[in-house]
């Protein structure tokens, strides 16, 4: 079911099935597509570069993706996976 809601994300069901048997979580698995659909990079190079002291909009920086676009990406994913308990947003007013 969950490797369902990622094809609405245009993420084939095959890649995402063989990512989360490695242990990613399904809204990295997103994010980390928009990311290499942005950049040209390999979707798991992009999941390899997210680590536990940096946030997604470190790895967007390092790949060039400007605040906005990873905003706008972060809100289309936010439509299928919602994030439970967050109300604030990632990015400070005016960025």
């Amino acid at each position: 079911m969950t490797a369902a809601r990622l094809e609405k994300l245009q993420i084939p069901k095959a890649d995402s099935l063989a990512l989360m048997s490695q242990g990613y979580r399904t809204r990295d698995i997103a994010i980390a597509y928009k990311l290499a659909a942005n950049t040209g990079k390999a979707p798991t190079e992009i999941l390899d570069m997210r680590k536990i002291n940096n946030t997604w909009r470190d790895v967007a920086q390092t790949l060039g993706v400007s605040n906005e676009t990873l905003k706008q990406d972060l809100q289309n994913i936010g439509e299928i996976y919602p994030q439970k308990g967050r109300h604030h947003s990632h990015f400070p007013r005016g960025n």
